[in-house]
């Protein structure tokens, strides 16, 4: 199993997978938000590039509802448009 560095000790693929699982299904906060899907105007979403930007940083994962934490996928289109 390859295995990936960071911060000075090597984690398995699995492991990665399971702190990335983590991350995602714990819900938003202040480093996590949750986009349904990519908005028309990138404006919809700056505040909260411009907040992380501002604090410790963050993630935007888009293709998960904030409600529900439901994994409802993205349009193949949608990707690349902002």
């Amino acid at each position: 199993m390859q295995a990936i560095k960071k911060i000075g000790h090597a984690v398995s693929q699995w492991e990665e997978l399971s702190m990335a699982e983590d991350m995602l299904f714990s819900g938003e906060s202040k480093n996590i938000e949750y986009k349904v899907t990519v908005p028309d105007k990138s404006e919809k979403y700056m505040k909260t590039v411009v907040a992380f930007a501002n604090g410790r940083g963050g993630k935007i994962v888009f293709g998960i509802d904030d409600k529900t934490l439901d994994i409802v996928g993205m349009d193949v289109d949608n990707i690349y448009k902002t």
